[in-house]
């Protein structure tokens, strides 16, 4: 009987999960990617609104110049005084990759690379592409798939110049 007990929970167990640690059902891949593909989208369009959507409410978020803010309502509120710069803004970013690892059913980290070309310094001279590592840690509750860190860096590799 109780063989049996622990057979029926597991196989209920079981059909509850879509996948196992180490794999990302497509679905859950799908939602990620769409929230990266905002975040980019939010940059092109200089929405800030757009770009904090994606993050849980308490987020913790660092970008290149180890500027830090903690909260979906912070970063907000920091990417829309960057969004106002135009020698931010300028230039425009592609992806070399994004790896996906599972660290549990409701955990994802997922590195990217990106190379902004064209962005300015402050007196408008525009810099060599400057390649971006960016570090996210989404965490699924419910249905939804929140960034809960992000970490974005500088690729500076000495005597290298940024674009090789």
């Amino acid at each position: 009987m109780m063989s049996r007990l622990l057979l029926a929970l597991l196989v209920s167990q079981a059909s509850l999960v879509t996948a196992q640690p180490g794999e990302l059902a497509d679905a859950d891949r799908s939602q990620i990617m769409q929230a990266i593909q905002r975040w980019e989208q939010a940059w092109e369009d200089k929405d800030a609104d757009l770009a904090a959507r994606d993050y849980s409410d308490d987020a913790d978020w660092t970008n290149a110049f180890g500027m830090r803010r903690i909260g979906r309502e912070r970063i907000e509120e920091l990417l829309s005084e960057v969004f106002e710069l135009p020698f931010v803004m300028a230039g425009t970013t592609t992806y070399e990759y994004h790896d996906f690892t599972t660290i549990e059913r409701a955990t994802v980290l997922v590195r990217s690379r990106a190379i902004r070309a064209g962005q300015q310094l402050p007196d408008g001279t525009t810099e060599r592409p400057r390649r971006t590592n960016h570090l996210r840690v989404f965490s699924k509750s419910g249905e939804r798939w929140a960034i809960v860190s992000h970490l974005i860096s500088d690729e500076r590799t000495p005597g290298r110049p940024r674009d090789e």
